[in-house]
């Protein structure tokens, strides 16, 4: 008679056990339904943008520790600027394609639109990927610094995200800003004058680090008008 209690009670224990563990699940399942799945692309996307632009500060970072590339030689050939026009060709890059930032004699870096930037009309925007030397306020000296630019074609959403993961503190929501009616000039080994064609605008008061996602003043309810400024090099 002991027994059969001991029994029905040790069948009772997992019987609440399993209805524990039932419950919970159902009210993990529920929480994680009611998550924002916008939010989450965002995140995801944010992260994969800055991750590229750290590839090509890689890159970069490679081509002049080998010590045969000076800045003035680095060459951002890629297969979308060869079908615009060949728009980032450097004449003083070496032959062997040895200080080019996307050629396996090279940086070896992979070109891509990374997944997310889309111009107006929800396009992949690859011709808003620019490589570009302009002074960059409060960045190195008065020299021009080597950009990695995103001219536009990032949502503003993900552009505060992007801006909260590189540590703006101002998290981008009027500022920083820039203008879109011209981009900035494209790379081929010419550093010129450094004007800021960017047109960029800061909060006196903040402080940026190198890196941020400005968004587009003139157009701020316009989607993805946001951009990425990542400084590969300072000067």
């Amino acid at each position: 008679m002991h027994k059969d209690n001991g029994n029905v009670l040790f069948l009772i224990l997992i019987a609440v056990a399993l209805f524990a563990a039932l419950s919970y699940a159902v009210t993990s399942s529920s929480r994680s339904g009611g998550s924002d799945p916008n939010k989450e692309t965002n995140a995801i996307q944010a992260a994969t943008i800055i991750q590229y632009a750290t590839s090509i500060a890689g890159g970069i970072t490679r081509l002049r520790a080998s010590g045969a590339c000076t800045p003035e030689q680095i060459s951002f050939d890629n297969p979308i600027s060869l079908a615009a026009g060949n728009d980032f060709i450097n004449p003083d890059a070496p032959s062997d394609y040895s200080c080019h930032l996307f050629h396996p004699n090279g940086g070896n870096v992979i070109f891509q639109v990374p997944e997310g930037v889309k111009d107006y009309k929800g396009i992949p925007a690859s011709t808003h990927i620019i490589f570009s030397a302009v002074s960059v306020p409060g960045i190195g000296t008065s020299e021009p610094d080597l950009l990695f630019v995103i001219y536009g074609g990032i949502p503003r959403d993900m552009c505060t995200e992007i801006n909260r993961k590189l540590g703006v503190i101002t998290n981008g929501d009027t500022k920083p800003e820039f203008g879109t009616d011209g981009g900035p000039p494209s790379f081929r080994g010419d550093y010129g004058s450094g004007d800021n064609s960017m047109d960029l605008e800061f909060e006196p008061t903040d402080i940026y680090p190198p890196s941020f996602c400005p968004y587009d003043a003139e157009h701020t309810d316009e989607p993805n008008k946001g951009g990425l400024i990542y400084v590969l090099m300072q000067r």
